[in-house]
């Protein structure tokens, strides 16, 4: 979990992403990670249904958030597919 929120926070923080993310997805991705480092720092010795509990809730945050991100990167040559809309050319072998 707190790997997560670390990474979480270094994503915020590169720059290469700052056009990417709202200003109000930001502020609602900082606070979810500052609170789950402040609850980490707080329950050191929590049970792991409790660290499962607190992860999924930042998850609930982060998730959509860096789906619009990942996203917002992706161009022409991004997972999304190719520029236009257009198919692909398949050359069929025998």
């Amino acid at each position: 979990l707190e790997n997560y929120a670390y990474s979480l926070r270094n994503t915020l923080i590169d720059p290469s992403n700052a056009s990417k993310i709202g200003p109000a997805d930001k502020q609602a991705l900082e606070a979810a990670v500052e609170h789950t480092m402040t609850w980490l720092d707080a329950n050191a010795g929590a049970e792991i249904e409790q660290v499962e509990a607190e992860q999924k809730q930042l998850e609930a945050v982060a998730m959509p958030i860096m789906t619009k991100l990942h996203q917002a990167g992706a161009g022409p040559a991004g997972p999304a597919g190719n520029a236009g809309g257009s198919q692909p050319h398949i050359e069929e072998v025998d």
